[in-house]
This record gives structure tokens, sequence and C-alpha cells, in this order.
């Protein structure tokens, strides 16, 4: 089947939820098999494709996939680096990216994260 052989041959998918919705192929992003996909092991790439056409940008795809879709914070990043590994770039040029992309979002998870979950004060 085409899921087991894209698997086994590491190939990735790339997915565009806006462009679903824009065609009607979804009613929401909620709709969208997202966990489904993940949980059969296939690799997931997020693309706007067309952003003037389709009226998506890059960033509005992965808030669509976070917002809408269910997908945990470190699923988006490994969707996000994702792009990164099945690149056209050089290897050099690959691993340059994916070091800098890891540093970056360590920083973001830090500055982000510990402001949502540090308690509040009590006045």
């Amino acid at each position: 089947d085409a899921i087991k052989t894209l698997v086994e041959n590491d190939i990735p998918i790339v997915v565009t939820p806006g462009r679903e919705l824009r065609y009607g192929h979804i009613r929401d992003v909620a709709n969208y098999p997202f966990q489904a996909l993940l949980e059969h092991g296939l690799k997931i790439i997020f693309s706007s494709g067309m952003p003037r056409m389709y009226g998506s940008s890059l960033v509005d795809e992965y808030l669509m996939a976070v917002e809408d879709g269910n997908l945990t914070l470190e699923q988006l990043r490994e969707i996000a680096s994702n792009a990164v590994e099945y690149s056209l770039l050089p290897e050099m040029e690959k691993a340059d990216l994916y070091s800098q992309f890891q540093q970056e979002y360590l920083e973001l998870e830090a500055a982000h994260l510990s402001e949502s979950t540090e308690p509040e004060e009590a006045e």
C-alpha cells in the first residue's frame, strides 16, 4: 500500500491544510488527519504552495496546525526539522541549517514556554 511504501522508503509527504480548506476538501483544520499520518510513521512537511493564490503563508500553515489541528509543540518541531532533513540542500549546508534551527528553537522554547508556565504572582 502507498503508506507502507512511503514509510519504508523514508519519503516525506507535503501537506497544505490552507489549500485543502480553500478547495473545500476539509471543513476545518481540526478535520485534517495530522495525527493519523504521524501515527502511521509518515514524515510530514508543511508547505504553503502558492501563498497569494491560497491565502495561506507557511506561518499560517503552522499556526493552523497548532491552533486547530491539535499538534503538539514537539510534533511541530519534528515537522519543521523534516523540512531541513528532506531538503535538497547539500549535506554540509543541511547540517549547518539543522544545527541553527535546533539552537533557535531551543531559544524560542526557553523564551516563550517559560513565560506561559511560570506561576502567577499573588497580589
